[in-house]
């Protein structure tokens, strides 16, 4: 993630906002929305199985990209294990 980004996705991994493990896909700017919507087309049942996909993963990283092209790891989740 973008050292820029990061400002908006801070708080709420920190705070556990974010349900891993009912997820579900926000609307936001016009370009995320259409591309939303070509995934949609592409992949019907892609909102019925994100929470498989997401649980059957190990782990989740999130990196912060900053000046200088550095990433230094500021998130982990561990969807597999469950709540």
């Amino acid at each position: 993630m973008a050292d820029q980004t990061w400002h908006g996705f801070h708080l709420p991994l920190g705070y556990g906002w974010i349900d891993w493990h009912v997820p579900h896909f926000l609307q936001g700017e016009a370009a995320w929305v259409e591309f939303l919507a070509e995934q949609r087309a592409r992949y019907p049942n892609i909102e019925a199985e994100l929470a498989g996909t997401i649980r059957s993963l190990n782990r989740i990283w999130i990196l912060r990209l900053r000046d200088g092209y550095e990433l230094t790891p500021e998130y982990e989740e561990h969807p597999a294990r469950g709540r």
